[in-house]
């Protein structure tokens, strides 16, 4: 065993998630089995190349053809509103609240806070109800291959959640913006950016599927309709909708890509009256073989891991100084807004923007003076926002609301802030992130 972990050293997974650490004996542990199981997730975690053992294994249960999970969907369609904060996680029961929700467990989503500009968008609900039981045959109806894989929908080569939201908790969260804009000065402009998933443009390539589309709209409009005089609303919904056909989400991931980010943040420069840098002015980088955070939550499909995507950013050619703190504003470094990734960690590389959501960045523009300061509230959707507006503000202040400890009232204040945007994917707006933006703005 010894000689085994040193010459074979610990290997990062492909998700970045925390490796297995060595177990504490114990007589209670032993006795009850816990420690040879712990010590043999452990040494697992020891494995060298385990990344690479991992895809060669998906790739090999691909040749058995049709897997059980593709005939499971644990949530019952009739389910149409979901109030719960923490609805959803792949392969998780709703009933097991101990579970660790992350931004991907946020019950699967699709649709932006805002209006629809299109005032001939659909906002119909769901279609008659159809049998919540899932065939083969039904599945082999859809226009395209459909496999659910521990309740994440694959169609095709794209893999999202469905999208399950509640009104309810929609009114919630415009309540929460609504005093906070209250509270703070009146001279402050407040704005309020919810992102769809990506199920609420794709989801309708499957017929069977294509009914959970119109949830994620109602909730938008729900929202959109509950803000206050003092929030703006900044709908993106039906932009988004007109460049579907462009790579604006990744296959193989539950984010939005640079792309989509930058139409969004257009939209939003537009509202907020400021400059805006067109896309041709930014430098391109891409990088090849990208397989998301999607490969790990479909239990490493092969259908993902042999269709592969490009991973692309845009980064502004106009000078600025970024400088990562903590999440108390404290103990500054500065770095470029785009941080390396390496090759091993690929399901990470969506963390290249603001190294993921571990700080807050405080950015100073080189190009901008016209005076605007601006705060924005986010999860990790909004970290490739960021670059697209270092010509807009003057300075920009990025807080993921998730982490930070400091009052956002007294920030605004105390960095003579004029301008503050929140922004989050729909299933953020609906979870448990309410509540986190609800403790900052007390």
């Amino acid at each position: 065993m010894f000689c085994f972990c040193v010459f074979f050293p610990r290997t990062e997974e492909s998700d970045n998630s925390t490796l297995k650490e060595f177990p504490t004996f114990s007589f209670a542990t032993l006795m009850n089995g816990d420690f040879f199981s712990d010590f043999s997730a452990w040494f697992t975690d020891t494995v060298c190349l385990r990344d690479r053992f991992v895809d060669i294994n998906a790739k090999f249960r691909d040749y058995f053809g049709i897997t059980p999970h593709e005939q499971v969907i644990i949530r019952d369609e009739s389910d149409t509103d979901v109030s719960e904060d923490e609805p959803w996680t792949p392969g998780v029961s709703e009933s097991d609240s101990s579970s660790d929700m992350s931004e991907i467990s946020k019950a699967p989503e699709t649709s932006d806070t805002s209006q629809p500009d299109d005032s001939s968008a659909d906002t119909s609900s769901t279609p008659p109800n159809e049998s919540s039981e899932t065939s083969i045959s039904e599945i082999s109806q859809a226009e395209k291959p459909v496999e659910v894989v521990n309740d994440v929908l694959i169609i095709g080569t794209r893999a999202m959640e469905i999208y399950y939201g509640s009104e309810e908790n929609a009114k919630a969260f415009a309540a929460i913006l609504n005093k906070f804009a209250a509270k703070i000065d009146e001279d402050v402009n407040v704005y309020s950016m919810v992102v769809p998933k990506a199920c609420a443009f794709y989801i309708s390539e499957s017929k069977k599927y294509s009914k959970y589309a119109g949830r994620s709209l109602r909730d938008i409009n729900t929202l959109s309709g509950a803000l206050s005089s003092a929030v703006t609303d900044v709908p993106i919904y039906s932009i988004l909708e007109s460049h579907k056909d462009e790579e604006i989400y990744y296959r193989t991931d539950h984010h939005w890509t640079g792309l989509g980010a930058y139409y969004a943040a257009e939209k939003f420069a537009q509202t907020a009256g400021v400059d805006f840098t067109p896309l041709s002015s930014y430098t391109k980088k891409v990088r090849t073989g990208y397989v998301g955070t999607m490969y790990k939550y479909t239990n490493y499909s092969a259908t993902l891991l042999n269709n592969p995507e490009d991973f692309v950013t845009y980064a502004p050619t106009s000078s600025y100084v970024a400088t990562f703190y903590d999440q108390k504003l404290q103990n500054g470094r500065t770095h470029d807004l785009f941080w390396y990734v390496d090759d091993d960690h690929r399901s990470s590389w969506y963390s290249t923007y603001l190294a993921g959501d571990a700080y807050s960045v405080v950015i100073k523009s080189g190009t901008c003076t016209n005076g605007r300061k601006l705060l924005i509230v986010k999860d990790s959707y909004g970290n490739a926002l960021v670059p697209y507006f270092v010509d807009s503000f003057e300075e920009i202040y990025v807080v993921d609301a998730r982490v930070f400890s400091l009052s956002l009232t007294s920030l605004v204040s105390e960095k003579d802030i004029t301008d503050v945007l929140f922004a989050e994917c729909a299933y953020s707006a609906v979870g448990a992130y309410r509540n986190n933006v609800e403790a900052l703005t007390e």
